[in-house]
């Protein structure tokens, strides 16, 4: 069995723009705690991250409702980072 505690990527420290994650809690292929330790390394930094997990979902959502949440938490995260419009809230929960 692999270590728990693996190191965060070496790529992580060139990341400087902001970063929107959306995980699925069950995936076999990108385990949660990878994601967790990306995004905490770029918190440390105060790189901009937003993080939402999706309970009940692998590498894909399968569930209508789990990909409307992805798909409106990008939205948000495109319409503050890419055009601008500060107004808008990211809200991952």
């Amino acid at each position: 069995m692999k270590d728990k505690k693996r190191k965060v990527p070496a790529f992580v420290d060139k990341i400087k723009k902001p970063l929107l994650v959306v995980q699925g809690a069950n995936d076999a292929r990108v385990k949660q705690d990878q994601s967790d330790r990306i995004v905490e390394a770029l918190k440390k930094r105060k790189v901009p991250v937003h993080y939402m997990v999706i309970a009940g979902e692998g590498h894909g959502f399968s569930k209508e409702e789990n990909r409307l949440k992805a798909y409106k938490v990008t939205d948000q995260f495109l319409d503050r980072y890419l055009f601008g419009d500060t107004s808008v809230e990211v809200v991952t929960k």
